[in-house]
This record gives structure tokens, C-alpha cells and sequence, in this order.
């Protein structure tokens, strides 16, 4: 597809390439009112130079009237497709056929080559703006769904649209592009392997394949578990492994509880559970906080969106599932087991975010403190 323009700038989705794809009957009238917005944001900005006092009306004259013939040949076309094949189209049709009816009896469109006084000229321009404005939402509203479907079709599982940045030319205001994304969000079967995400503006890509989809849940599910096995594994003192690592790390960690022997297997796996479990815990009271707080509707949360999402934010929640091991890590390495601190555990996966912040920090003040050192034996300056 050919990207349009728009001033200076050109956007276009990326080119599928999955062969499952399936042509798209409605491609060409898409097509075609795409082309009707753009002759619209073609006589707004010419129209917009004049107001801003960059040119005069006469200047444009013949470009805003072959820009008129070529809109009216534009919706006498639509109009006779949509009212022989397309019901669901009529209404927003004969809307936008009605507005520019309207628009055709602007002086300022039917007659630029007149002059036309200061004052008419602004009540002219203001409402020519606003009928501008009518069409290109009304158009928008049709094509940007099926446009955000190239998009994600050409994706990956796990990658996004910023919405707004990638539509803000075919909807100039921002209150516009909102009321589009609501719309798709309160109607997910409008767009297919998107997941949308109102309030930061994103569309997440799912897999449109229900194995994919089971495989990331299953992955989600024994990614912990494994680690919990991993972790009781090494924590165990009949395999001399917690042993060995203390000497490993005494230099850095010399009361590292483990290196000081007994079998801390269960209170480190319950840990890590523990662990996981506050993590959860952030997530919900995180998700209870904006949903009371949204000045807006609240977001859609359907249980049969469970797979789609984990398929979506798979990468996401991988990432997440680390963390907390660091996090586990942090309070193991330094804290007294034999007290079994479970709560500790459980804060640190509740205040994930500020831990490894935390650890972070810490680790970047020891190795800045041993590069130091190595610098003073070696005898650098620099």
C-alpha cells in the first residue's frame, strides 16, 4: 500500500507478509476514502495558509477547486458503491454526502476566486473548518481499524501500534483518535489480533494461532515452578552446591546465610513463591487503584481475553517473572533464613520496582568501589 502524505510527513504500515492473509473486499472503497480525506486535509491546509495570513484566498483558487471537482467525483462514487453493496456504510455515507452539500455552498469553496471581506472571511474559514473536521472523523472512524489491522498483521506476538503516533495524521486532534480507540476497545471483534490499551494509547499484537496462545499460558505457569525446582535443588546441602557458591561469593558476601550450611530448601522455595505471590498482589491493587480513580469509563476486563493477553504481553510477563528472582535473590542472600522471613519475601515482590532500583544501585557502589581499588593497585590515575 502506498503511504499518504500529509505536509511533510508519510505513514504506511509496514507490508504483511503471512501468507494466511486474506484479501480484503473492502480494500479499494477503503482506498477511495482514504483518497477523499486526504483532498480534505489538502483544502484545510490550504485554507489554514490563507487564515494564518501566509497567502492570499486567490492564491489557492485553482487548487481548492480541483480539489472540490475531485472530492465531489469521490462521493458521487461512494455513495452509488455503498448504497449497492454496503448497508452497514449508508448512514456514516449519506452523513459525510451532507456535509459536504454544506461545504459546497461556502463561498470560500464554491467561489475562491472572488474577493471576499475580512470579516466574512473568518466566519467563512471557521466553518469550513469544522465541516473539514466532520468528514475526516467520520472517515477516520471507517479506515483506521482496517489500517490497524495492516499494521498488526505485519507483527510480531508481543509487539505494539502506538496509536496515536501512527494515526495522528489521518486524525489530527488527539480527542478524535481517542474516541476511535474507545470505540475499538468497548468493540474487540472490530479488530482482530489486537488488544487495545486506551489509556497509555497502545494495541498490543497477539498470536492469531490458539496453540501459541495455550504454549505462552503453559510457559507462564511452569517458568515458576522450574525455577522453584531449580531453587530447592541448589539450596540442598547433600549436594555440596550452596557450599561451593559460599566460598565463590565469601568475598563479596560473607554472611551469606547458605555458606553457613543446614538445609534451607523450603523456606527458600516457599520464598520465591512468596515472592511471587506479592508481585500479583502489586498487580491487582495497582489495577483497583486506576479502575477507582479513572476519570473516565473504566478499562474492559474480560476473563476470555486471558489467552489473547498472555500471548500479548508474554514478553512482558517474562521479564516480570525475572525480576522477581532478583528480587528473591536480594532478600536470600541477605537475610536470616532460619527465621523464615516469608513477609520480607513478599514485600519485596509487592515493591518489585523500588528493589531493583535498590540492588541496582548497590551493585553499581560496589562495582564502581572495585574498579577503584583495581585502579589504586594497578597504579592508573586516569
Amino acid at each position: 500500500m502506498a503511504p499518504f502524505t500529509n505536509g511533510d510527513r508519510q505513514v504506511a504500515p509496514p507490508q504483511p507478509t503471512d501468507r494466511d492473509i486474506q484479501a480484503d473486499p473492502f480494500g479499494p472503497r477503503f482506498a477511495s476514502l482514504r483518497s477523499l480525506r486526504q483532498q480534505v486535509q489538502d483544502i484545510q491546509a490550504s485554507l489554514n495558509h490563507v487564515r494564518a495570513g501566509d497567502a492570499h484566498l486567490q492564491d489557492f483558487a485553482d487548487s481548492i477547486a480541483r480539489g472540490r471537482d475531485r472530492i465531489q467525483a469521490l462521493i458521487d462514487k461512494l455513495v452509488a458503491e455503498v448504497e449497492a453493496h454496503d448497508t452497514d456504510m449508508v448512514e456514516s455515507m449519506g452523513h459525510i454526502e451532507a456535509v459536504w452539500f454544506r461545504m459546497t455552498a461556502n463561498p470560500l469553496l464554491c467561489k475562491p476566486h472572488e474577493e471576499t471581506s475580512v470579516k466574512d472571511l473568518l466566519r467563512f474559514f471557521n466553518l469550513l473548518d469544522e465541516d473539514c473536521h466532520e468528514i475526516i472523523y467520520a472517515i477516520g472512524y471507517w479506515t483506521i481499524p482496517q489500517r490497524l489491522e495492516e499494521w498488526l498483521l505485519a507483527g510480531r506476538p508481543g509487539y505494539y501500534v502506538p496509536f496515536h503516533a501512527v494515526f495522528e495524521d489521518e486524525l489530527p486532534l488527539e480527542s478524535d483518535r481517542i474516541k476511535v480507540l474507545n470505540y475499538l476497545s468497548w468493540s474487540p471483534k472490530t479488530v482482530n489480533l489486537g488488544l487495545v490499551d486506551s489509556e497509555h494509547g497502545l494495541v498490543y499484537r497477539y498470536s492469531r494461532r490458539i496453540f501459541n496462545r495455550v504454549m505462552c499460558l503453559l510457559a507462564v505457569i511452569a517458568t515458576p515452578v522450574l525455577i522453584a525446582f531449580l531453587i530447592a535443588y541448589l539450596a540442598n546441602p547433600q549436594r555440596g552446591i550452596p557450599l561451593v557458591l559460599g566460598h565463590l561469593l565469601a568475598f563479596a558476601l560473607p554472611d551469606w546465610p547458605l555458606s553457613k550450611g543446614g538445609d534451607h530448601s523450603a523456606v527458600l522455595v516457599a520464598g520465591w513463591f512468596a515472592v511471587l505471590a506479592g508481585v500479583v498482589a502489586h498487580a491487582l491493587v495497582e489495577n483497583a487503584k486506576r479502575l477507582q480513580s479513572a476519570a473516565s469509563l473504566p478499562s474492559v476486563v474480560a476473563p476470555s481475553n486471558l489467552l489473547r493477553w498472555i500471548s500479548a504481553f508474554w514478553g512482558r510477563t517474562s521479564m516480570r517473572i525475572f525480576q522477581a528472582l532478583i528480587a528473591f535473590f536480594s532478600i536470600a542472600l541477605t537475610q536470616d533464613l532460619t527465621k523464615a522471613p516469608y513477609l520480607e519475601f513478599f514485600l519485596a515482590g509487592y515493591a518489585l520496582d523500588s528493589v531493583i532500583g535498590l540492588v541496582g544501585t548497590s551493585l553499581d557502589k560496589r562495582s564502581g568501589a572495585a574498579v577503584t581499588s583495581l585502579k589504586r593497585q594497578l597504579g592508573v590515575t586516569a
